[in-house]
């Protein structure tokens, strides 16, 4: 003879649609992740270069290092959006 459980109530469960992520569809929120990627490569690089021209100074070799880097990690993060 089965041991009986306890009666249970019904519990609600949400249920999203599939490829979903929360209640962010997933088309929208790879959308936001690449703008946000996009906005850490543009952003520090971009005033970089411009204060650069602007002031007229060139920057050091750890700095081009540096923003290469930053470009590189920046599509890498593309990539596997």
């Amino acid at each position: 003879m089965k041991p009986t459980a306890p009666d249970r109530p019904e519990v609600a469960v949400a249920e999203f649609p599939r490829g979903a992520v929360g209640w962010i569809p997933e088309g929208r929120l790879r959308t936001a992740l690449a703008w946000a990627v996009a906005a850490m490569m543009i952003c520090p690089v971009g005033v970089a270069v411009v204060l650069g021209v602007a002031f007229g100074e060139s920057p050091c070799i750890l700095c081009w290092a540096q923003r290469t880097s930053m470009v590189l990690l920046a599509l890498l993060g593309l990539f596997i959006l």
